[in-house]
C-alpha cells in the first residue's frame, strides 16, 4: 500500500508554505555566508544548505505541537500528525535525492508504510520533500513532495511555497579571473556530418 497524493496533501498541505519558507531561508544564509563566491565545490554548498536548513527546522518547528523531529544521521526527519514522515533534502529535477544506498537510507526511499507495535501509531508512510536548483544552481527552482518505491518515483507534485517564494535570490557563482597567458584556445574544425556519424 502506498501513500497517494491526495492523501499526503490533505495531510502535509497546511505545512507546506511554512517549510517552502525553510528552504528559502536557507538559501538566503547560503547565498550571504562569508566567502560565498570561493565554494566551487557542489558537495560543500550541498553540505552547507543542508546544516542552515536543519538549523532552520530547529528554530521554527520545535515547539509545533504536531511535529515531532526524529534525528539522527546527522539530519532531521519530521514526524508530521502520527503518520508522515518527512525527508527535506536535495533533488533533481526528477524528484530524486543523492544518499548512499545503506540501509536505512533504502527504508525511506521506500514509501510503503512502516509499521509499529503501537495503537497510537500504527503505520507511517516515507516521503521526500526537496529542493531544485536551476541549471546554474544560483537559486531554488522547484520545490517538490516525492513519493517513491527504490529507484522508482510514485509521483511527484509542486510544493505550495504561499508567500515563502523569494523571487530573484541569486547566488554568485565562483569565478576567478584568469591572465591571458593561461588562456587556451582550442582551434575550430569543421567537420563533415558523416564524420560525425550522423547521415
Amino acid at each position: 500500500m502506498y501513500p497517494t497524493e491526495p492523501y499526503v496533501r490533505a495531510v502535509l498541505g497546511q505545512y507546506e508554505p511554512s517549510l517552502c519558507a525553510l528552504f528559502d531561508r536557507s538559501w538566503q544564509s547560503l547565498s550571504s555566508f562569508p566567502g560565498r563566491s570561493q565554494i566551487d565545490f557542489k558537495r560543500t554548498v550541498a553540505t552547507l544548505m543542508h546544516q542552515f536548513l536543519m538549523n532552520e527546522v530547529r528554530a521554527e518547528l520545535s515547539d509545533k505541537p504536531h511535529i515531532r523531529f526524529m534525528e539522527n544521521h546527522e539530519t532531521i526527519r519530521l514526524l508530521i500528525d502520527k503518520t508522515l514522515v518527512v525527508r527535506l533534502k536535495k533533488m533533481n529535477s526528477r524528484g530524486y535525492s543523492r544518499a548512499i544506498p545503506t540501509q536505512a537510507t533504502l527504508s525511506l526511499t521506500n514509501a510503503t508504510p512502516t509499521l509499529f507495535n503501537s495503537s497510537e501509531m500504527p503505520s507511517v508512510f516515507n516521503i521526500d520533500m526537496g529542493y531544485v536548483l536551476n541549471a546554474l544552481e544560483t537559486r531554488i527552482e522547484h520545490i517538490l513532495v516525492v513519493a517513491r518505491f527504490g529507484d522508482s518515483v510514485i509521483w511527484s507534485y509542486e510544493a505550495d511555497r504561499g508567500a515563502g517564494i523569494v523571487a530573484g535570490t541569486i547566488v554568485p557563482i565562483p569565478s576567478a579571473p584568469l591572465s591571458p597567458d593561461r588562456v587556451i584556445k582550442f582551434p575550430v574544425v569543421k567537420k563533415d556530418r558523416k564524420d560525425d556519424g550522423q547521415a
